[in-house]
């Protein structure tokens, strides 16, 4: 830890911070700035069988972990405060399976909600960004709820298969927003399929807080004309979405 995640370890902050910071006020694009993960990362150092473990058996060495991580976090973006123009803060967190997440909701707002919350009422505070994208990806629903709950209101990138948007959307309305959920298998399908996709997705066109894209890469086995005409339709229906 005091090597590899040491707040002062040379070159952990750009020399030229300040010019880098400017620049954001500049841009035409969304900044996005990187928030880590909580649970993503000490699951791929410990494993999950033993870290699943450890929330019973050694709780107190879990807190440790996530602990620095949010102090190593927040003391990085001091640094920032103020200097930058922050559109969205980005987390990655994949802990769910086709069933639903690696741990209980009761652990997750026990050890995640509270740190999670450290970091996104800071950004708001002092970034002012109210925008908080997670990768996650399986069945979120259970989870869903909670990172609202943590200031954490964008969801990504919803995998077809596992999780029911239109739900999540009916139950929380405007307070959350999302990324993907088009099911890419459609592209591999060709273009009468692509369509139904879009047609299927255009009530959340609609409804607004939503960009519809693949999840994860397009399969190799897609055409390039069945990728062009999805990027054309896409187009369309984007630009159409209140009709």
């Amino acid at each position: 830890r005091d090597e590899r995640l040491n707040f002062d370890s040379p070159g952990r902050t750009p020399q030229n911070l300040d010019e880098l910071c400017k620049l954001t006020f500049k841009a035409d694009y969304p900044i996005s700035l990187g928030c880590g993960s909580l649970y993503g990362w000490p699951r791929n150092w410990i494993g999950v069988e033993r870290i699943s473990m450890m929330f019973y058996d050694d709780p107190e060495l879990i807190e440790e972990i996530m602990d620095h991580l949010v102090d190593l976090t927040l003391k990085m973006f001091e640094n920032i405060a103020g200097k930058c123009k922050i559109d969205c803060g980005s987390w990655w967190e994949d802990m769910c399976f086709n069933k639903g997440p690696l741990i209980s909701p009761k652990i997750f707002v026990q050890f995640l909600v509270p740190r999670y919350k450290k970091i996104t009422d800071f950004l708001r505070r002092e970034c002012g960004c109210e925008f908080h994208i997670l990768d996650c990806d399986g069945n979120i629903h259970e989870l869903a709820p909670l990172w609202l709950e943590a200031g954490i209101n964008v969801m990504f990138p919803l995998e077809a298969a596992h999780t029911d948007v239109f739900k999540i959307a009916k139950q929380f309305g405007r307070r959350i927003a999302f990324r993907g959920y088009f099911d890419k298998r459609a592209l591999i399908a060709g273009k009468e399929a692509i369509d139904r996709e879009f047609k299927r997705l255009k009530p959340l066109l609609k409804r607004g807080g939503f960009i519809p894209h693949t999840n994860h890469l397009v399969s190799p086995d897609v055409s390039w004309e069945n990728y062009k005409y999805y990027r054309e339709k896409k187009t369309i229906y984007l630009r159409s979405k209140n009709e």
